[in-house]
């Protein structure tokens, strides 16, 4: 029964892991980042308008 097993070198077996593993953290940070520039973007947004209020109304 074990004679029919055909080998896997680790290599292959570490390989394999360290590709999922990388792919998942790239694909993790590749959201965070998303959500970073979406932020900054509203942010930004957000302070011009308030800004531009500011300035027409106020002065």
């Amino acid at each position: 029964m074990l004679y029919n097993i055909k080998p896997l070198h680790l290599h292959c077996v570490f390989h394999g892991i360290r590709f999922k593993v990388n792919k998942d953290w790239l694909s993790g940070i590749d959201s965070l980042l998303f959500l970073y520039t979406l932020a900054y973007f509203t942010f930004y947004h957000l302070f011009f308008t308030i800004l531009h209020f500011y300035v027409l109304f106020i002065n």
